[in-house]
């Protein structure tokens, strides 16, 4: 089988490697991996991979090659795990490679938890796998919208954590602004969707929200609609320190700076603008810069533990799940993602390397398959 690789100290160092078997152990299933999502979101697990530990989910027996996980579905096809039926199909955590091998744990009806010794501490989040086809996946919308699913469903979820921190951090405040970087990545667009649009009920705060991005990609922000402004990098000391009702309400009021870039310049442009701004930091996208900045660490599962404790797993389910099919629909409908498949390793390899050196189109969202086609129901391992 194929499988992509990177290097553990330097993700430009990729690899196509073959594998001749995989080891089925009673309690797993092989898997046929049929599409992964490929974004920002997947660099960013490479470049944290050692500290963050995304390179422990998938162990390449190599102390130089890790695997990049990736959110996608696969298919079982080898089953001895009580429970799991050859033929169904799975929503998780996988490695770009045409099958992977998981150990299944606490099997549910909706889903199952890989406990693997060397998962067994990791994130419960990345170690859940639902079962598509039982149709209880509470953000499974339809096969139609599967491609959009897969590239936009742990975004969204970040997206949704993130409004709801947000929203909290506001919350006895009468006005206040939230300002975004990397606006045009798709978790930032996804968190400005929802706070234009589904903001908790409890929400009074009167938020105005700014997207900050880089100059070439101003056009497109602007041209989705959810952000009250769009400022590019360079112009954003100007914007903010500018004699107006809108910059002087920004730096009198409460201010939030969720920073999806990693780009430690922007950041202290606008904390020093900004007298009364916080600051989180989510992921990294602009690789190239130092990545050490202000503010605390933003990390999805850790605060979706909390908020499931605070509201309960049922309401988390519901008001997720709503609000994600709103979501896709108006993704959809909008044309805000273009989706553009990758077909086979080489092209994968090709992609991943041109994405660290020139980033992503903001308009288009890829989906990888490691076949030779699309179509995996005939591959042979």
């Amino acid at each position: 089988m194929s499988e992509f690789l990177v290097g553990r100290d330097a993700l430009s160092r990729t690899q196509v490697r073959q594998r001749t078997a995989l080891e089925i152990r009673e309690g797993e299933v092989l898997v046929e991996i049929e599409k992964c999502a490929f974004t920002a979101n997947n660099v960013t697990y490479g470049l944290s991979g050692e500290n963050m530990r995304y390179f422990d989910f998938f162990p390449t027996g190599s102390a130089y090659l890790a695997a990049i996980p990736s959110w996608g579905i696969a298919r079982v096809v080898v089953s001895r795990a009580e429970g799991i039926r050859v033929g169904e199909r799975l929503y998780g955590f996988l490695p770009y490679a045409q099958y992977a091998v998981l150990k299944a744990s606490t099997v549910r009806p909706n889903q199952f938890i890989d406990l693997s010794p060397h998962r067994r501490d990791l994130a419960r989040i990345y170690n859940t796998y639902s079962r598509i086809d039982a149709q209880q996946d509470p953000l499974y919308v339809s096969r139609d919208l599967e491609d959009l699913m897969i590239l936009m469903r742990p975004l969204f979820l970040t997206s949704w954590l993130l409004m709801d921190y947000a929203a909290n951090d506001m919350a006895n405040e009468s006005q206040g602004t939230v300002l975004l970087t990397s606006a045009s990545s798709k978790t930032a667009i996804g968190m400005a969707y929802l706070l234009k649009y589904h903001r908790p009920e409890n929400s009074n705060a009167d938020l105005r929200t700014v997207g900050l991005t880089s100059a070439s990609n101003v056009d497109f922000v602007k041209r989705i609609g959810l952000y009250d402004e769009v400022v590019a990098y360079d112009d954003a000391e100007t914007f903010l320190g500018a004699s107006n009702e809108n910059a002087e309400a920004m730096r009198k009021h409460k201010g939030l700076l969720v920073d999806m870039s990693g780009n430690g310049k922007v950041l202290q442009t606008v904390l020093s603008c900004l007298p009364n701004a916080s600051c989180c930091r989510v992921g990294l996208t602009h690789w190239d810069q130092d990545s050490q900045g202000p503010g605390k660490f933003f990390f999805a599962p850790t605060y979706a533990e909390e908020v499931v404790r605070r509201i309960g797993a049922a309401t988390f389910d519901k008001t997720t799940r709503e609000s994600f099919a709103a979501y896709l629909e108006d993704v959809k409908r909008n044309n805000w993602c273009q989706v553009q498949k990758v077909v086979g390793a080489d092209a994968l390899k090709r992609e991943f390397t041109s994405a660290l050196e020139t980033g992503f189109d903001p308009s288009q969202g890829m989906v990888v398959t490691l076949w030779p086609s699309s179509d995996v129901s005939n591959a042979k391992l």
